[in-house]
């Protein structure tokens, strides 16, 4: 199945389970639920489980689609999504983003590394173990196991000249990226990745941030926008975590929590050696074919 096979998918729909008045748990698998991730998540989402047989995994089937993806990972989360932990997940959110807690932030992720730092920190620096601590509050054990190295800061239809270019500037980018564009004057907003070129055409945005070039042809952006920045502030190193269930994983044997552990490293490293070969080649083509012109912030 090809990236415009996944764009044409219908968008994530959900058909909520009803509480009852007395503040019952909601079954989260009462929910019916359609994906549409980028072609980035479900290819690395199959070779990641495609790197892990069913019988490493206690006999979980799993068919080696992306479909079969989502159904094994539901059937290794049961559990976790009650309205309890959600509860506990907004407010662990609340205590390490900013403006709150900026501090913590800065110690749980620092905004500084890239992919090779990332991977030294988290393998050797302690990032890890401070994880381990996080994730548990959420029932999880997660892992880094994959990276798109450094992201392009964005297109935009315009030439960016000065600091008051950005004023008023309508920018598709989310997070602590949007907090910057916003105290520069522009208006950042976010949105799903299938409605940033129809609004990128239409004028209902002036630019946009996705990923780097592999992705970003792959999206047709060099359609609606001629300039294309960098580097991506933003996301300097962009990680990717596997999640998995904490009492899933406690009932596992030794060798099958390392064939896992291992897997994600693997795929952690060839996720990030495809994307700096791949985002090279399409930069070249889309400089050279369709005459993008890359300017640097």
């Amino acid at each position: 199945m090809n990236i415009n096979e996944r764009e044409r998918r219908s968008r994530l729909v959900s058909v909520e389970a009803s509480a009852s008045n007395d503040g019952a748990t909601v079954d989260p698998f009462a929910t019916k639920e359609v994906y549409n991730d980028s072609d980035l998540l479900s290819q690395f989402m199959i070779k990641y489980f495609s790197k892990v047989t069913s019988k490493q995994l206690g006999d979980l089937p799993y068919d080696g689609t992306y479909e079969g993806y989502v159904e094994l990972s539901r059937e290794i989360m049961k559990g976790r999504n009650t309205e309890q932990v959600q509860e506990l997940v907004a407010g662990i959110l609340d205590s390490i983003l900013p403006p709150q807690s900026p501090e913590r932030f800065k110690q749980w992720f620092p905004l500084n590394q890239r992919n090779a730092e990332i991977n030294a920190w988290i393998n050797f620096g302690g990032g890890q173990e401070l994880w381990d601590e996080l994730s548990a509050k959420l029932n999880i054990r997660a892992f880094q196991s994959a990276n798109t190295g450094v992201q392009m800061g964005g297109w935009f239809r315009n030439e960016i000249n000065s600091l008051d270019d950005f004023k008023g500037l309508k920018i598709r980018m989310p997070g602590l990226g949007g907090e910057v564009m916003r105290r520069l004057g522009a208006a950042a907003v976010s949105m799903p990745g299938g409605e940033i070129f129809p609004s990128m055409k239409s004028g209902a945005i002036d630019a946009s941030e996705w990923v780097g070039p592999w992705n970003d042809m792959a999206f047709g952006f060099h359609q609606v926008a001629k300039y294309y920045y960098c580097p991506g502030f933003q996301e300097p190193g962009a990680m990717l975590a596997t999640g998995i269930n904490l009492d899933v994983w406690a009932s596992l044997t030794a060798a099958q929590q390392e064939v896992l552990r291992t897997a994600c490293e693997a795929e952690n490293n060839a996720t990030l050696s495809e994307y700096n070969y791949k985002n090279a080649a399409a930069l070249e083509t889309l400089v050279k074919k369709h005459n993008v012109e890359v300017r640097s912030f």
